[in-house]
């Protein structure tokens, strides 16, 4: 709660006119915390006083002063220029102050470019390929209308994103830094076509447009305060203090009842955020723009098996007769050019010669035929929206023939959890920790598992990608403690409900308490994924290591989730090396 010090609250009421009862009024609302992002610290020139950040009621007593002692004359350095947001909320929190009436250029321009009447949370789909984006991303869109009242095309809205600065570090050392942090992050206001451009289209990510349920009044006070957070800087940390959290605070600024940041835990996962605009009762709807890979995927699963072949033959020659009706021929080029858009999406942005070179003979086939093309409408299966999967954390018990193990993981999915709402075939562990109960009464904790990441591209005909895994953290190897790191890279293959990956591996661990302290070893793996139901998986996998031992390792699960909070799993693990085989069972509960 704001505390305003009897010191300041007379000078400043005196020189403002403003009785002292009032001001101290005023001083204890929370929106004006929420409005200054109370208590993180803030660099630039988003604060007037060094100490507001901390000390709520020293800022609004340093902007009463200002509003005072800045001239008329000074224009877009007015702080009622600056802060168009902290504006209107004297006005709504104070009507009977007299503020003075200054032009604001700068701030009118943006106002009026931006022209919103809407907002929505755009969430960028998960991209495990760059390590920043493996738990997708978050944006703010402020959608406009037209002057006689029509939707503006959304690619005319403008994005509103935060980003840290990272002076050109690459993506391994941005994560790194960010989870030592703190680096600086800094939100910026551009048309939405760019954001559409960067991860639609360059990166080939979904995008899902969470549209919010605000008032104009909301829509308003958001539209300021993005403008004056242009001249902010904040601390970045990129588990905890991200882009999803800013946004959430955006947003509570907008609409000061809304605690959307309580539902979170001490660390920030998108999606998480997006659940927390569903428990807040602030999604209107959702919508959907599918990337580049899922409108591919769209055309093609419309062509039949000869059309497959001749759309083969289009890619290689596009000068190759089609013996089709004409909707037919433009579904198949249609096909043929949202494959060229997808193998070259980062060459056809940067207008690479070679790669329009490729397209531009199947735009000219294209044009000849008089039939309009089909709109890729993808409709995502109820249940898939990001917002719908299972809660992030998950605590488990499983039951072996020798031990009992209780587990903790902080985030976030694998392969065998409910699939709705999660990238297929790829999976992420970041925070595992279990701890490990004996026949013989004795506790331990066997594995403290910092990283997991498996991704598994199916190769087909029309491109391929390798898949791969790594693993990083602490596990018992033959009774000894283990501190290392394994992976794998290799390829997968997916025939109906089955997806079976092929890797050549390696693990590199060192080993404490034993006369050699590490041990390197590699060999192949492999993985059977086979997904009868979204709900209902089962999972085999093998691996071998050779040098200076030989260690084979199998293991079967099977698992069932009857809901989004819990699921039943049986296992079988088979360890050659140690000539051990366990079966047990396990219970999950996701929240």
């Amino acid at each position: 709660m704001l505390k305003i010090s009897p010191l300041w609250a007379p000078a400043v009421g005196a020189l403002l006119f403003f009785s002292t009862q009032a001001f101290s009024q005023i001083a204890v609302n929370s929106a004006w915390s929420k409005l200054l992002h109370a208590p993180d610290n803030a660099a630039g020139e988003f604060l007037l006083d060094p100490q507001g950040g901390q000390h709520p009621e020293r800022e609004l007593a340093a902007l009463l002063t200002a509003i005072e002692t800045t001239a008329l004359s000074a224009g877009d350095a007015h702080p009622l220029c600056r802060f168009p947001a902290r504006a209107l909320w004297l006005k709504e929190n104070a009507p009977t102050l007299a503020l003075p009436q200054v032009v604001c250029p700068k701030w009118d321009t943006y106002r009026e470019r931006v022209s919103a009447t809407s907002a929505a949370v755009v969430f960028s789909s998960y991209y495990v390929n760059n390590p920043a984006s493996s738990f997708g991303h978050t944006f703010l869109r402020l959608g406009k209308e037209s002057p006689d009242g029509d939707v503006v095309p959304s690619l005319l809205d403008v994005g509103v994103s935060y980003g840290a600065v990272t002076n050109g570090a690459g993506p391994l050392k941005y994560v790194i830094g960010g989870l030592g942090g703190p680096r600086y992050i800094t939100n910026n206001a551009i048309p939405y076509y760019y954001k559409v451009r960067e991860y639609n289209d360059y990166e080939t990510r979904d995008l899902w447009n969470y549209h919010l349920r605000l008032t104009p009044q909301e829509v308003e006070r958001l539209t300021a305060h993005a403008y004056e957070l242009e001249s902010a800087g904040f601390s970045y940390y990129f588990l905890s203090s991200n882009c999803s959290l800013y946004i959430l605070q955006m947003l509570e600024a907008a609409r000061p009842g809304l605690e959307l940041t309580r539902h979170l835990p001490f660390y920030v996962i998108p999606s998480d955020t997006l659940k927390a605009l569903e428990i807040e009762n602030l999604i209107e709807r959702v919508s959907y723009r599918p990337s580049a890979r899922a409108r591919f995927m769209f055309l093609r699963k419309k062509l039949s098996s000869p059309e497959l072949q001749l759309l083969d033959q289009v890619l290689a020659d596009p000068q190759t007769p089609l013996p089709l009706d004409q909707s037919r021929q433009a579904l198949i080029y249609d096909a043929a050019l949202a494959h060229r858009d997808l193998t070259y999406a980062k060459q056809i942005l940067r207008e690479d010669p070679a790669a329009l070179a490729l397209k531009r003979p199947l735009l000219l086939a294209r044009s000849k035929v008089p039939v309009k093309s089909i709109d890729p409408v993808v409709i995502p299966a109820e249940g898939t929206r990001p917002h719908q999967g299972h809660g992030s954390r998950r605590l488990g018990l499983s039951a072996l023939e020798r031990e009992q193990t209780l587990e903790l993981r902080f985030a976030f999915h694998d392969l065998l959890d409910p699939s709705g709402g999660y990238p297929a075939d790829t999976a992420m562990t970041v925070g595992k920790i279990k701890l490990r109960h004996t026949n013989e009464n004795r506790w331990d904790i066997p594995e403290v598992q910092l990283l997991d990441i498996i991704s598994l591209r199916p190769w087909d005909r029309y491109g391929w990608a390798p898949s791969w895994r790594m693993e990083l953290g602490l596990k018992e190897i033959h009774q000894t403690e283990a501190y290392g790191i394994n992976g794998a890279i290799g390829g997968a293959f997916k025939m109906a409900r089955f997806t079976m990956a092929l890797m050549g591996g390696g693990d590199a661990h060192y080993l404490a308490g034993t006369p050699e302290r590490g041990r390197a070893a590699i060999g192949p793996e492999a993985m059977l994924l086979w997904e009868l139901t979204p709900r209902l998986k089962a999972l085999t996998t093998w691996r071998a290591r050779f040098a200076p031992w030989r260690e084979r390792i199998t293991r079967h699960a099977i698992r069932f989730a009857p809901t989004d909070s819990w699921s039943l799993e049986g296992n079988l693990e088979t360890q050659e090396g140690a000539r051990r085989t366990q079966a047990g069972g396990a219970l999950y509960y996701y929240f």
